[in-house]
């Protein structure tokens, strides 16, 4: 019966090894995953924060744009207006 004990225990003790491997490589993959899901979080968090960054940039410019329009539209209507206040003035003076 010692012989099957020894046996039983050596047995068991490899058993246990190799358990204790795997289980130590479910760990070193888990904390893998973690690792590049906490990665993948970090650059997406970088992406949208320039995503939205480059939509501030395009809102800025576009107001930009908008001004120099309105400011294009008053001299416009100024001009406009001097063309006007001229062809009255040249119509007063050819009657």
């Amino acid at each position: 019966m010692g012989d099957f004990a020894d046996t039983f225990s050596f047995r068991a003790a490899g058993e246990a090894r190799e358990a204790a491997k795997a289980a130590d490589s479910s760990l070193n993959a888990s904390l893998t995953l973690l690792q590049m899901v906490s990665e993948m979080r970090d650059w997406e968090t970088g992406r949208f924060n320039e995503v939205i960054r480059s939509l501030n940039n395009r809102a800025a410019q576009m107001d930009d744009l908008k001004s120099e329009i309105n400011d294009l539209k008053a001299q416009v209507a100024g001009l406009q207006n001097r063309l006007y206040n001229e062809q009255k003035k040249d119509k007063g003076i050819t009657r």
